[in-house]
């Protein structure tokens, strides 16, 4: 396969992927990166995403999508992402997992994608 050809290859899954996250509501766009976690992949908003949306996380399901969304909704606007630990289910462990994909977390600004080189 050719340079050109493998360019224009991934550059029509990256427009795919961003069309089907749209299709499915989400809140932010994936970007290119190097895999999940890297930086430029595709994130959620800490302060908009809803439950489908924390469920796309690892190690979010259901239930604790349900207890951020309720925590929410309870008047808890999390600063830091570090903060949902005072949800039941979520520790440290879950954080740590899922910092690389939660936009608008501590030096973020919602909805807005920072580069760096």
């Amino acid at each position: 396969m050719t340079t050109q050809r493998a360019t224009r290859l991934s550059g029509g899954l990256i427009v795919a992927c961003g069309l089907l996250a749209l299709a499915m509501g989400a809140t932010r766009l994936p970007v290119p990166g190097e895999g999940p976690g890297s930086k430029g992949c595709w994130q959620i908003d800490l302060h908009t995403a809803g439950i489908s949306e924390w469920q796309l996380l690892p190690g979010i399901g259901p239930v604790l999508a349900q207890r951020i969304q309720d925590w929410q909704s309870q008047g808890h606007n999390p600063a830091r992402l570090d903060d949902l630990d005072t949800i039941q289910g979520i520790g440290p462990r879950t954080i740590d997992r899922i910092r690389p994909l939660v936009a608008g977390v501590d030096e973020a600004t919602p909805g807005e994608f920072t580069i760096t080189d």
